[in-house]
């Protein structure tokens, strides 16, 4: 899991999230975007407000086989 802060100056609505189906999920509170992985992969992570304002953050989950004894 891993956030990102999003700073968008002198606007107040809210921030929504597209892209990397079946790698990650992307949940937004407030001005903070939570990843979490779900399959090993790269995507491309949209965040985007009301007004047309859009960034997009590159994301690559890992998996590692670890064997528990």
């Amino acid at each position: 899991m891993q956030s990102v802060t999003i700073t968008d100056p002198g606007y107040a609505g809210s921030f929504q999230t597209s892209g990397c189906s079946g790698v990650a999920t992307a949940t937004v509170a407030s001005s903070t975007v939570t990843v979490t992985s779900a399959a090993a992969g790269s995507c491309t992570l949209t965040i985007s407000d009301t007004l047309g304002h859009s960034a997009n953050v590159s994301v690559g989950v890992t998996v590692l086989n670890v064997p528990v004894q």
